[in-house]
């Protein structure tokens, strides 16, 4: 009787112990066999895919776009922070029918709402179970449409220019001495100051050209930019000095050449005082003599002088570009003519000396 009564807990507990075994068995079998019909499934790869797909993830591959770019015009930092801020949008997913079938699936990626490459999956000799796996065997990505152009600026010789804060050194230069227009015509004979234009790209995003004057002052310079205003670089002394004997000069040469009070000979001399003794210049206006002996004073008056540039040389001469209009007297009435030179100044002993002028 005792006997009895220990059997039959003995015998439900193997009982329990198998059942449970069963059980396990039973679902890791069941758990493989759904894990594997998921494996079998494109939807389930997709998500997977889907899922693992950040920026980061997307920058890391776009490696050969990043070292396309030139280091000292835009550093990899900068262009992996371009890529990341481009990237900052969700990731879809679209399936190109076109270039699918039963074995394979295309799919297109967007970020936002472009395009930015495609992931393609198919079925592999794998088999998990009874099921044939999808697995992805490519993904490519293409962000080539945030190279921009090539850029140029153009600035005057002795200013730096930076791309995206880094320093551009002259090999950017791939053009030099270009001549400033207001000064055309005197580079010939004197020591002028030249532009030169930097070319940099193509770059990730819109090209950052920033551009300093040779003290580091930013300085902004677009394709409106009137350049000869980098020409102006006199002292507040130097344009005082300069201004007067502009004038000054400007008022002898006029009556000069106009035969004012019909006196060529004084009204040489009082012009010789503001030129070069011995020069090019008084040598023409003594040139010029024969040909004034046959014009007759016509009442010429300065109505008004205008200093427009002014800039100092790198050899101690000034150059300045002075507008300033004549009234004259004919049978028909006063007539106002405007005219425009460029004076060659230089120091001497006697102060400033005009030792070139240039109608061009």
């Amino acid at each position: 009787m005792n006997k009895r009564k220990w059997v039959f807990p003995v015998a439900l507990g193997v009982y329990a112990l198998v059942f449970l075994i069963a059980l396990a068995v039973g679902i890791s079998w069941l758990w493989g066999y759904m894990e594997d019909f998921e494996n079998s499934r494109p939807d389930g790869v997709l998500e997977e895919y889907k899922n693992s797909i950040t920026a980061q993830y997307v920058a890391d591959r776009c490696g050969d776009l990043v070292l396309s770019i030139d280091p000292n015009v835009q550093s990899e930092a900068q262009c992996r922070q371009i890529l990341l801020s481009v990237l900052e949008g969700n990731f879809s997913f679209a399936k190109k029918s076109k270039e699918s079938d039963e074995n394979c699936h295309v799919y297109a990626i967007r970020c936002g709402s472009r395009v930015i490459g495609t992931m393609t999956m198919e079925r592999s000799g794998a088999m998990a179970g009874n099921f044939q796996k999808w697995i992805v065997t490519k993904e490519t990505f293409d962000l080539s449409f945030l190279l921009s152009e090539p850029v140029s600026i153009t600035v005057p010789e002795d200013y730096r220019v930076y791309s995206h804060g880094n320093l551009l050194s002259k090999d950017y230069i791939t053009r030099d001495k270009i001549p400033y227009e207001l000064m055309k015509g005197l580079y010939e004979d004197y020591t002028l100051p030249y532009m030169v234009t930097y070319t940099v790209g193509p770059v990730l995003g819109e090209s950052a050209l920033t551009v300093t004057d040779p003290e580091g002052n930013p300085v902004t310079i677009d394709e409106k930019t009137d350049m000869t205003v980098f020409l102006n670089n006199c002292t507040e002394a130097q344009i005082a000095v300069g201004d007067a004997h502009a004038k000054a000069f400007i008022q002898r040469y006029v009556d000069f050449m106009s035969c004012t009070g019909g006196n060529i000979w004084g009204n040489l001399d009082a012009l010789s005082a503001y030129i070069v003794p011995g020069g090019e210049l008084a040598q023409r206006m003594l040139n010029a003599i024969e040909g004034l002996t046959w014009i007759t004073d016509r009442g010429a008056k300065i109505s008004s002088i205008t200093v427009l540039n002014r800039h100092a040389m790198e050899d101690g001469r000034y150059f300045w570009d002075v507008s300033y209009v004549v009234d004259t007297k004919d049978f028909t009435g006063s007539i106002h003519t405007q005219n425009r030179v460029k004076l060659i100044l230089t120091e001497m002993n006697g102060g400033l000396k005009t030792e070139t002028i240039n109608n061009g």
